[in-house]
């Protein structure tokens, strides 16, 4: 699995300079939107990256170094151990949509620190299923709402015209409300339970996105 993420981040990154080398113009313009991805997906293995596993981004220019954020973040994760006599299931997915804006400064020929902040509402899904002697004794369902405030400071460095890449740290202020049910078997039971939590945590520049520069 790890050979093959390192042979498909390869073939991305050759594909999209291929790209990028292809389209390039020898005039000098700014372009008016960015699409760009993670690649956690492909990284986490090699590079301990943090952020969402999977994560889409569309900036816009209304003028240059100032950009407006559009994205989509996907958290998906199962775990699964039925093989086992007693074993337990975890499964979980979350979606966020980020509205954010970004203020950016060259620093150098091909360098450019940015920072802004992020708004980022989302939903998330999380069950989990206790087995012993393969019967089901407890399980666990819960659904949250809520929003994260992130401001961010970041550094990208451009490849060329039309490609670069980025790493963001951000402080992370995340509120939630969930709506939770535990049950229980021999004897059966369930238990509702409803909170509202809030969390104050930092994301490390360790994620890395691939952006392509366009005007279309």
């Amino acid at each position: 699995m790890l050979n093959m993420k390192i042979w498909l981040a390869a073939v991305i990154l050759y594909a999209l300079t291929a790209l990028s080398l292809h389209a390039q113009d020898t005039t000098r313009f700014e372009f008016r939107r960015d699409l760009g991805f993670s690649t956690n997906i492909i990284f986490n293995e090699i590079f301990e990256s943090s952020g969402a596993p999977v994560a889409i981004m569309l900036k816009t220019y209304n003028k240059p170094g100032r950009a407006m954020r559009y994205g989509v973040n996907l958290n998906v994760s199962w775990n699964d151990a039925s093989g086992d006599a007693d074993y337990s299931t975890a499964n979980q997915i979350g979606l966020g949509i980020v509205i954010g804006k970004e203020f950016q400064q060259k620093i150098g020929k091909s360098w450019v620190w940015y920072y802004g902040v992020d708004v980022i509402p989302g939903l998330s899904y999380y069950k989990y299923e206790s087995y012993l002697n393969k019967d089901q004794t407890s399980g666990l369902k819960r659904t949250s709402v809520g929003f994260i405030g992130r401001p961010f400071l970041a550094v990208r460095f451009d490849i060329n015209a039309r490609l670069y890449v980025s790493a963001e740290a951000s402080f992370n202020i995340n509120y939630r409300y969930s709506k939770t049910t535990l049950y229980f078997f021999n004897p059966d039971s369930t238990e509702h339970l409803d909170g509202h939590g809030l969390a104050l945590n930092t994301t490390p520049a360790s994620g890395i996105f691939i952006f392509y520069r366009f005007n279309k």
